[in-house]
């Protein structure tokens, strides 16, 4: 995805380097892998976009920002999640 502009303009160390894609994508499966760990073991829901998005241009206009495209797995994932929640009750 040539539109992926985090890395090169946010995480840019005081040398001037930045990490490379396959360095951005380790740290964002850490991180939600980390989210999904918390949410399990404090016994609370976590919505999961990460896993129902597909990692394309079609559905990013950058390195987070959906298409709209993607709006609509979005609200089914979302809708889904409200609809088994207690949160409504």
């Amino acid at each position: 995805m040539s539109n992926l502009k985090f890395g090169k303009f946010i995480c840019i160390t005081s040398e001037g380097e930045a990490p490379n894609l396959a360095s951005m994508t380790l740290g964002m499966k850490r991180f939600n892998d980390a989210a999904r760990k918390i949410a399990e073991e404090a016994g609370i829901g976590l919505i999961d976009l990460e896993a129902v998005i597909p990692k394309t241009g079609e559905y990013f206009l950058d390195d987070v920002h959906y298409t709209e495209k993607a709006n609509a797995p979005v609200a089914k994932t979302i809708r889904e999640f409200l609809a088994s929640s207690p949160l409504l009750e």
